[in-house]
This record gives C-alpha cells, structure tokens and sequence, in this order.
C-alpha cells in the first residue's frame, strides 16, 4: 500500500472525515469545528487541528497517527512544514465531498483552490458515461478525480506546481491515479500543442471580471470582462472535441438590461457545428451597496491595500465602459453536434428566483 492510500485510511479508521462531514460536504465551517475540536479524543483532535484549524501539533503524536512514511508524504508535498515543536499545515485543508477525500488551501492567494464554485462544477458534471475527459486549471484535481467515476481516462491540467503535485497526492489518496493524468501545464498551451481528442472537456477558470487597474489572486483574476482565459479555452478547445463531445464550464459574465454581454462573446468565437445551453443562476445589479459588487469591492480594497471609495469607482466606471448594467453567475455547456442535428442555443434563467450571491 502506497503512503498516500495507507493516509487516507488511517485518516478513515481515526474518524477525521466523520467529523468533517457532520458539517456538510465540502464545508469550511471554521467557527463551529473550533467549538465542535473541545470534546474529541486526544487523537481525533490533533488530526482536526492539524487539517482543518492550522494549529501546530506535537510532533510526536503526529508521528505516532499517521506513522512517519505519511508525514514525510505530507512534507515534501508542502502540505504540512515542521517547527520546534511540532507540525503545522500551511494553510492546507483536508476536506470530503462527493466520496472524494482531498487537500486544498485557503489563503489570500492560493494556489490549490476549492469553493463553492468547484462544488457547483462538480455538481453540474455531464453525468453521460466518457471515454476520455479533459479537465483544465485542474486546481485540487476534484473535477478530474468526479469525472474518472464515469471515464475511462481523465487528462488534468494546472499550471501551479504546487497545486499539480496536491493534486497527485488526492488522486492517490483516492485510489484514482492510474486514471488520472496530472500535466503541469498552462492550460491554453496544452490545448494548443497536445493531440487526441475528448469527449468532455471542463475546467473552473479564474472568473472575476476585474478593472485592469487593479490586481487580483491569480486564481480569481478573469480579466476586464471574466473571460480572459475563458475564450482562449473555448476556442481551442471546441477543435479537440470528439463527435457529440461537450465543454463544460461556469463564469460570471457582464450584461446589459437586454444582452447578455458574456455569451454574445462566447458564440462569436463559436464554430457552426456548437450547440449551447446557458443556465443563469443568479444576477446582480452593478451599483453601490449591491451584495456581489460590495464583495469585489472590499476583496480588492484588500489585495492592493486602496480605500474603498477609490476601489468602487474604479469598478463602476470601468463597468460603465463595458455597458455593463449586471453581472450573472451561469454554468455554461458546448456540444459539438452530429452532422445530422441542427444546432441549437437555449438558455435557462433562474436567476429571478435564486437569491444567493455565488453559485451554491
């Protein structure tokens, strides 16, 4: 049994998922593990400190429950580090969603994400049976880990180093490594010079439209209309599908009180033989106080240390520009039709009575 396997059973028997999973699935209930980590047993304790409240942990008993063979698969894959006393994550979780145990971290900048956005993608998978997939900007791999449950062959792509090589680990720690190719790479480059085609393509892009003038985490930054990396996706990857294949993917996109702006821009760069089905999940006037652009206000005024009333008007006026009156949350699918089938473009708006702010 290799290290990872042997950590996740061990993380089994000792009842850390247990545990996790009393919060629901795919859960980042900080406050109520703080309250709920006072009554564990030592050990089930220093695992949930250790994984899910970054407290430092005696080395020894980290040592004496997880043995040091998984330690040191922790260590080299920087998920935990080693201080005087003991050991500490750096900023990684260890979470369960969908059957799927797995490493992603929370961080101002991080670079192996998971949120809410992953657990939607995940959520709206194709659930047709495949023989290959293709999952861009892979992140902690959980997209391509959901999708090898119905694929023969599964091709993950991530361009952070560091998140290809957690993504590794969680495909192994769930006994999906065999079906599970990790390639650290840019995501457009590999779709420019790889061959093969795929029956499903998907990927959660950074898709935040975000004025140039401000900066943004890596994994949040979708450029000036949150479609930066997303067109270049879907317009070299709709030549790699297969017959009937889909692309598969969710974004926020800006719009006018009558025109979708980001969908209009998909279906320029769209071939003839594309169909499309749009689902609006939610929508938000751009205007100060709304919910969705307060919250990209103070992340920006955050992440480059601005007063907030020069941040808003940095949005509003570059909004303006874009006569943007909105923004949607959607989740968009692509299928490259039969010669036989007319194409066909539909969309599905529920965003009149879906209130969240994002997409779960």
């Amino acid at each position: 049994m290799d290290a990872p396997t042997k950590l996740n059973k061990i993380l089994e028997r000792e009842g850390f998922f247990n545990f996790y999973l009393v919060f629901g699935e795919g859960n980042l209930r900080f406050a109520d593990w703080h309250l709920a980590v006072k009554n564990l047993p030592l050990r089930l304790k220093a695992l949930v400190e250790l994984f899910l409240l970054s407290i430092e942990v005696p080395s020894g008993l980290v040592i004496e429950i997880l043995t040091k063979e998984c330690v040191d698969v922790l260590l080299a894959n920087k998920v935990i580090s080693q201080f005087k006393l003991g050991f500490k994550s750096n900023s990684y979780i260890l979470a369960s969603h969908s059957g799927l145990n797995f490493f992603f971290q929370v961080s101002r900048n991080p670079s192996t994400y998971f949120g809410d956005d992953s657990i939607a993608l995940s959520v709206f998978q194709s659930s047709r049976a495949k023989e290959k997939v293709l999952d861009l900007c892979s992140g902690s791999g959980i997209q391509a880990m959901k999708a090898s449950l119905r694929a023969e062959k599964v091709d993950a792509v991530e361009i952070s180093e560091e998140a290809s090589s957690i993504a590794k680990l969680n495909c192994s720690m769930n006994g999906l490594g065999g079906k599970i190719n990790i390639f650290n790479k840019d995501a457009v480059d590999f779709l420019a010079h790889s061959s093969g085609g795929y029956d499903l393509i998907l990927f959660n892009p950074p898709l935040l439209p975000i004025p140039p003038q401000l900066n943004a985490a890596f994994v949040a930054d979708g450029g000036s209309d949150g479609l930066a990396l997303t067109s270049n996706i879907v317009s070299l990857g709709q030549e790699r599908l297969n017959s009937e294949g889909i692309i598969q993917f969710i974004g926020t996109g800006l719009a006018t009180d009558k025109n979708l702006l980001f969908l209009e821009s998909v279906n320029d760069i769209l071939l003839p033989s594309m169909s499309t089905r749009c689902a609006l999940l939610s929508k938000h006037r751009i205007e100060e106080g709304g919910d969705f652009l307060e919250r990209l206000v103070i992340t920006a005024c955050l992440y480059n240390n601005k007063p907030y009333g020069e941040v808003l008007d940095i949005f509003l006026n570059h909004y303006k520009s874009l006569n943007a009156s909105f923004i949607y949350c959607y989740f968009l699918t692509i299928e490259r039709n039969s010669n036989h089938k007319q194409t066909n473009h539909q969309i599905i708006d529920i965003s009149k009575s879906h209130y969240g702010l994002w997409f779960v």
